[in-house]
């Protein structure tokens, strides 16, 4: 073999041993120099012109074409042989990472190597464990690091053995076997896998064991180190259905979180497992597979916890049912206007299937736009504002811009109601007539009407509500006037009944808070002579002495207040309760040492002529009869004026804070009547910066008490809306 093109002609003087099924090229190789009797595949390849342990698998298939091989046994070598393309490898029309297929990564089942030895190609997947047929670990070999991409040499077998796997032979039930099916490497049919069967082969792999390794190690924010059976793990819990995904991710959530943990979001309940999906970034963006587990992890995080914002929304091919969020990128309008479309086909409201989907899509579809609805209804811009606000037709704001669209249908209700009305008679006025008349606007008389409070006609002529006619006669009901407060007794708590202001000024809870507790029972209500609702006094003091807010005594932002609570070992309690974290008083005392509700004699005989001082000289503000609290945050009935109580330990700290970040209203009330303020807030200190104001005052004395209120009563006049003077005609 002197000749460079005789040895490449000629690359073995004899050809005894056969390819088996499932051999590569590397492996045939091999076993045909060990029988040529050279101790090294590598000193072979670079005496018959091939570059050694580079060299790659088509230039190796190329030359062991020339052997007088059977069609058949040269096509099993093509499938088997994995072929480089970059950093991938194809193996039988199969394309794999080299993350998941290695060249180098050699192992053996030993049972397998009695039967016939070669090295099967499957054995260098990433998860292949176990051998599927003897149900035995598959071993190391010692000596990969000398053979680099040619793999061990088990023997030579001259005999014409098969070692052709089928479906009889393994068990269904490992991860190996769907794998080797999937492959085309066992005869037979194959176990229906409906998460898996429409996935690429290194999705299955690759998800396979990331689900495996998060369901078999607790949670951590750091990815574990591989197990040896992750994959096979992960291949039960994907095997079936989604729903049986689901249940084992929600089973593992429940044992590795505590209850105050699950009220977390995803991203603290699944630690990295939150972005199990992220981390394959070498792969296809659109992996359906991989939609299908983060759509598990958001439905198990739903059932047993909270969902998080990385769990709500994926871009590509869809996995079904989609999330709010990525139902609104599908539809091109906003999450609020999902919530409008689901509504009125009776969808859940937080995910979606295909068919409600649908449904939304062509009910998107028999919207009009601003200037179609104002022509149908004959009404003005802030008319038909007013009729979206109070929700008699619904809006759906479009995704990429501020425009918004009507519901046709009930544009057409309205037209229809207003056409069905009896023909006017001659005692009749139009709508803002009527308006001008009872010194109310023309909107509050077109919600009158379609509530019931008026009785109307329509006219011959006109559209919309143009041709609504109303007796003249009927008075409107009058809206309320600027001017001084009301005297106690109109509006005010007693005995029995609570505001539900004075409670949410003593709970420091908001208002959204407030209406959850009433909703859900905890705060019962008593009806009134005016037919609004109280709260019961003695529930009510019963549910604040329980419980509070823990906010006014943590440090830090409002976002990071739960993880504080969860360090000192204070329980949330009503978790759905609004935006406030409310938690046991006692508990949270006993863990904080915080003294939450003074008892100094002193201090309850100064709040009570601070009570009095207040329905003296601001009677807007409401002041709880019960001192419940050291940090409050004083509020008028209409919302319109504010400002921060604390108690100290002689007196009480009153603080009117201006910001443009805060409140935009009071910023602008502030730059726009300056010195009104700085006079009607004269005892005060003032502290000014760029984009802030604080003025602050310290009262210790019944009669810097007196002061400070007069000083915040004159303050809400100026923060007091006045409706512009009405100007009539002689005539009326």
């Amino acid at each position: 073999m002197n000749s460079h093109l005789f040895r490449i002609e000629r690359p073995f003087s004899k050809w005894r041993v056969r390819p088996f099924p499932g051999e590569g090229a590397f492996s045939y190789f091999h076993r045909l120099v060990k029988d040529q009797g050279n101790s090294s595949p590598i000193t072979y390849a670079q005496a018959v012109g091939l570059p050694g342990s580079k060299v790659g698998g088509s230039r190796l298939l190329r030359a062991l074409a020339k052997l007088p091989l059977l069609p058949e046994e040269m096509e099993s070598l093509h499938r088997w042989t994995p072929i480089q393309d970059g950093t991938e490898f194809s193996l039988n029309g199969f394309k794999f990472p080299d993350r998941i297929l290695s060249a180098r990564n050699h192992r053996h089942c030993p049972a397998c190597i009695l039967e016939a030895p070669f090295q099967r190609s499957w054995w260098n997947l990433s998860g292949f464990e176990q051998c599927p047929k003897h149900l035995i670990p598959l071993k190391r070999w010692t000596e990969d690091q000398t053979y680099r991409v040619w793999p061990p040499f088990y023997g030579v077998a001259q005999h014409d053995a098969t070692a052709q796997l089928s479906a009889e032979s393994c068990s269904s039930e490992r991860f190996e076997t769907y794998v080797l099916a999937r492959l085309g490497a066992i005869d037979g049919q194959r176990e229906a896998r409906p998460l898996l069967d429409d996935n690429p082969l290194d999705d299955v792999i690759w998800y396979s064991g990331g689900v495996g390794r998060l369901l078999n190690n607790p949670r951590s924010i750091r990815r574990p180190f591989k197990r040896s059976n992750d994959h096979q793990r992960g291949f039960e819990a994907l095997r079936l259905d989604r729903e049986h995904l689901v249940n084992s991710l929600a089973d593992w959530l429940v044992i590795h979180n505590t209850p105050v943990d699950l009220q977390q979001a995803s991203n603290h309940t699944l630690g990295w497992g939150n972005a199990l999906v992220q981390i394959k970034s070498y792969s296809r963006h659109d992996s359906a597979l991989g939609k299908e587990v983060a759509l598990a992890q958001a439905f198990a995080c739903a059932r047993v916890g909270k969902v998080g914002s990385q769990h709500r929304g994926y871009k590509g091919r869809e996995a079904w049912p989609v999330s709010r969020k990525r139902a609104a990128a599908l539809l091109g309008v906003t999450e609020a206007g999902v919530q409008v479309l689901s509504g009125r086909i009776g969808g859940s409201g937080r995910f979606f299937d295909k068919q409600a989907l649908d449904a939304m899509e062509a009910l998107l579809e028999r919207t009009c736009s601003r200037t179609e609805a104002l022509r149908a209804l004959a009404c003005s811009d802030s008319q038909l504002r007013v009729l979206t606000s109070k929700r008699v037709v619904a809006r759906i704001y479009m995704r990429k811009s501020r425009r918004y669209r009507i519901l046709k249908e009930d544009v057409d209700a309205l037209v229809a109601k207003l056409d069905a009305l009896p023909l006017a008679l001659s005692d009749e006025v139009d709508v803002e007539e009527f308006a001008r008349r009872n010194a109310v606007s023309v909107s509050t008389v077109m919600i009158g009407f379609l509530r019931g409070k008026y009785q109307g006609w329509r006219s011959r002529s006109h559209s919309g509500f143009r041709k609504l006619r109303l007796l003249s006669s009927i008075r409107a009901e009058p809206r309320t006037r600027g001017g001084r407060a009301a005297k106690k007794g109109r509006k005010q708590s007693n005995d029995i009944a609570m505001l539900r202001t004075e409670f949410r000024v003593m709970s420091h809870l908001r208002p959204k808070t407030v209406l959850h507790l009433i909703a859900t029972g905890q705060l019962p209500t008593v009806p009134t002579d005016t037919g609004e609702s109280r709260l019961l006094r003695k529930e009510a003091m019963a549910f604040h002495m329980r419980y509070m807010n823990p906010a006014p005594y943590l440090r830090g932002y409002f976002r990071y207040h739960s993880r504080e609570l969860e360090q000192l070992g204070v329980p949330i309690m009503f978790k759905e309760a609004g935006d406030n974290l409310i938690v046991e008083r006692d508990v949270f005392e006993q863990a904080t040492g915080i003294k939450t509700i003074p008892d100094d004699e002193h201090l309850q005989s100064l709040w009570g002529g601070l009570k009095d001082a207040f329905l003296a000289h601001a009677p807007s503000f409401i002041i709880p009869d019960f001192l419940g609290g050291i940090k409050f945050q004083v509020w008028t009935t209409s919302i319109k004026a504010s400002f921060d109580l604390a108690v100290g330990q002689r007196g009480f700290r009153f603080v009117k804070r201006f910001s443009a970040r805060l409140s935009r209203r009071d910023w602008e009330a502030y730059e726009r009547r300056r010195n009104d303020l700085l006079q009607a807030l004269e005892p005060f200190v003032w502290e000014e910066e760029t984009g802030t104001a604080v003025a602050a005052m310290y009262a210790e004395h019944p009669s810097e008490i007196d002061a400070a209120a007069i000083a915040l009563g004159r303050m809400c006049e100026i923060f007091r809306y006045r409706q512009p003077v009405i100007r009539r005609l002689l005539k009326d």
